[in-house]
């Protein structure tokens, strides 16, 4: 096993040696003055077709399986291998380039001299920044020493999206410095295309700018078809000058090459289309555009794919088919132009007059092609090899450059159209605008004559409705007092009780004094009979006090009962909170007997009276003080152990602010609700035992006296509402 081992460099050497025994001869170089590409003779290289396009350098060093005869291209192969030798004959070093223009990629393969082999790529399908060599003319440079030979291997793949195998059969190789005089002569015209394809690039993003602005103010489809045209032929002019310049991406560059001519061909069919509205003008000739532009795409995607779908050299014929339909196309427009312009005036003339320049050059391009594919027909290409390439070479500079001008004139002219179309359309909707003005400055004078008519009648309507919402509301505020009038009654008659009782006991007991002053006078005894005088003056006193006491109470309860006037008095508020306090419990406890709570005050004897109107604040206090009780009453209900309900009421001066303040121990105001309560109707009492409107009517008395009511409360603790209330 080991003896084999050590067998396995000598095999692969002798495989090797084996391999390399049926070189072909070398071409001998002896001298560099030949300007022109040098064809290495079909007896000076070898050839072996790599099917799958797999076989690596390392198979084919060990294969050696080349071909000397029999070297035509299968177009069903995309990949081959050739072998060749270099010899120089002159006295210095030969700095020859390999031509790889043609090619989407070619791999060299040189073996130094320490028997190392060296790998150098160009081509078209190659990027920028992976070429070697002479990047932009896609020349692969080879330096051979004086004396010296070099093997060489070469890899050559067509893509045909990028090329067709027949013109590049071979190998084909230029001295390196005719190759950079070559291309330094070639730069004026490349660089010369460069500017002017730069400057219509920025003439195509200017026209794109100023057509948005048309296109945004009298929204017709043709400018945005137009607009849709540029940015086709932008792409076009983009992918061109970075294929030609940096080719980063060289695929990609080619399929934004291709799908802008498709993009620009179908909006400048569709500009046109609307431009002249062949679709009512000329449906007939609308329907053959349409046919035309299918053809084109067609034609254009055959071209592009043809190719590589039958793996044939027809490119040329396939470059025919887009250019016949697009120069069909064009000869459609022109003379449906003709027939316009005989009926309106200048700008269908001006739109032939800007495709015409590009008509003339795709048709001499055209017939450039046709001859090309002539002459190669007649002769062999052995022969016309030069001259082919020459014309090549022209056609595509004519082309370039005359393509480039024609769409900067193209675009120059359409543009200019377009701007008179716009101007036109622009009077026109101003024409229109003015018309509409004049249409709805009448609509609007008539509508303003109903409208007031409408006014006026909504105007009695909301009239009637106001009195009867006043009248309403006077009705739901005086039945609010007699509700609560109706909850005093007991009270009232509670604290009426009092005085009466005292007035009876001293009546009767007046009466009697009476009697017994009778009798003393009877008996002369003047001095007891002026002492019971005396107690029944006193008693008399007491009478009047009580009766007046009764009378105050009644009085009060007319004024609550009563329409309030608005009538400001000066009012002493400790009485008046100390009233309402007493008329509350008592007319709750004659209601509900068991109810039990207690009460407690807090007044500030240095209140000054102040000028409010004493039944309202009344009225405010009690709603107030009737909520407290019932609060901690319905506290009580629940029979929570060591409750006991309580209510205080107190009075301060704070500034010049007189402060109310009423507090429970109740269950306190959820805080969902807490923003609700002085809603009108809004009540949180059981159905029957209240209108919603008692708070509601308290807030708006205190604001209309200047003050203001605030609530504070902590759900299951209490509620203490303040009343602020200013005083001069």
């Amino acid at each position: 096993m080991k003896k084999l081992i050590s067998l396995l460099p000598v095999i692969f050497v002798v495989t090797n040696i084996f391999g390399q025994t049926k070189l072909p001869p070398p071409y001998e170089i002896t001298t560099d003055t030949i300007f022109h590409n040098i064809s290495l003779p079909d007896s000076k290289w070898q050839m072996i077709a790599d099917p799958s396009g797999k076989i690596t350098f390392q198979q084919i060093l060990q294969s050696g399986q080349f071909q000397d005869t029999d070297k035509k291209i299968n177009y069903h192969i995309r990949a081959y291998w050739l072998r060749y030798r270099f010899i120089n004959k002159m006295q210095k070093e030969a700095e020859i380039a390999v031509d790889a223009s043609g090619m989407a990629r070619v791999d060299l393969y040189l073996q130094s001299e320490d028997g190392s082999w060296q790998h150098l790529k160009s081509g078209k399908d190659v990027s920028w920044g992976k070429r070697d060599g002479l990047k932009r003319a896609m020349f692969i440079k080879l330096t051979i020493p004086a004396g010296k030979e070099i093997m060489v291997y070469q890899r050559d793949y067509f893509n045909y999206l990028f090329n067709s195998p027949t013109p590049m059969e071979g190998v084909h190789f230029s001295f390196t410095k005719n190759v950079i005089q070559q291309q330094y002569v070639d730069n004026t015209a490349f660089y010369k295309q460069i500017i002017l394809n730069s400057f219509l690039l920025g003439l195509i993003l200017l026209a794109i700018i100023i057509n948005l602005y048309f296109f945004r103010i009298v929204r017709e489809k043709e400018f945005s078809y137009f607009i849709l045209f540029l940015l086709g032929m932008a792409l076009q002019v983009i992918a061109g000058l970075n294929a030609d310049t940096i080719s980063v991406y060289p695929l990609l560059s080619l399929f934004i090459y291709y799908i802008g001519n498709i993009v620009t061909f179908f909006f400048f069919m569709q500009f046109f289309r609307h431009f002249l509205k062949t679709f009512s003008r000329f449906p007939r000739w609308d329907k053959y555009l349409i046919a035309v532009s299918i053809l084109f795409i067609l034609g254009f995607s055959f071209s592009v794919f043809g190719n590589a779908v039958f793996k044939a050299n027809l490119l040329r014929l396939f470059w025919l088919a887009p250019g016949l339909p697009a120069l069909l196309y064009l000869v459609f427009i022109l003379i449906m132009l003709f027939f316009y312009a005989r009926k309106h005036g200048m700008a269908p003339k001006l739109l032939a007059l800007a495709i015409l320049p590009y008509l003339c050059v795709l048709l001499v391009g055209l017939v450039l092609e046709l001859a090309v594919i002539y002459y190669s027909k007649e002769a062999p290409l052995s022969a016309i090899q030069s001259e082919v390439s020459s014309l090549n070479n022209f056609i595509q500079l004519y082309f370039e450059i005359g393509v480039t001008l024609s769409f900067i004139w193209l675009i120059v002219i359409f543009s200019w159209v377009l701007f008179l179309r716009f101007s036109m359309l622009r009077k026109k909707l101003a024409l229109q605008e003015v018309e509409k003005e004049k249409e709805r400055s009448a609509l609007i004078a008539q509508q303003k004559i109903e409208l007031e008519k409408q006014v006026t009648e909504r105007t009695s309507e909301l009239k009637q409705s106001l009195e009867n919402l006043k009248s309403t509301q006077n009705q739901l505020i005086q039945s609010e007092k007699m509700a609560s009038l109706g909850e005093l009654t007991a009270g009232i008659a509670h604290e009426i009780q009092n005085p009466l009782n005292f007035v009876n006991n001293f009546s009767e007991v007046s009466t009697e004094l009476v009697d017994e002053m009778k009798e003393e006078l009877a008996k002369s005894k003047y001095e007891d009979a002026n002492a019971i005088a005396d107690d029944l003056k006193q008693n008399l006193e007491k009478i009047n006090h009580h009766g007046k006491r009764a009378g105050d109470i009644v009085k009060g309860m007319l004024q609550h009962s009563r329409k309030s006037e608005g009538k400001k008095e000066p009012t002493d508020i400790n009485a008046l909170c100390d009233e309402y306090l007493r008329l509350a419990y008592h007319g709750l406890r004659a209601k509900d007997k068991s109810f039990n709570a207690e009460f407690k005050t807090d007044f500030d004897s240095s209140l000054p009276k102040i000028d409010v109107v004493p039944q309202d604040i009344g009225r405010v206090i009690l709603n107030l003080i009737n909520n407290a009780f019932y609060a901690v009453s319905e506290k009580q209900k629940q029979g929570i152990a060591g409750y006991e309900p309580t209510v205080w009421v107190s009075t301060k001066k704070e500034g010049n602010k007189i402060l109310i303040l009423i507090k429970d121990n109740g269950q306190g105001i959820p805080s969902a609700i807490k923003e609700k309560i002085f809603q009108p109707f809004f009540t949180t009492k059981p159905t029957g035992s209240g209108t919603g409107l008692g708070l509601s009517l308290s807030y708006d008395i205190i604001k209309a006296h200047g003050g203001g009511i605030k609530v504070e409360t902590k759900e299951g603790e209490g509620t203490e509402f303040m009343i602020q209330l200013p005083f001069a």
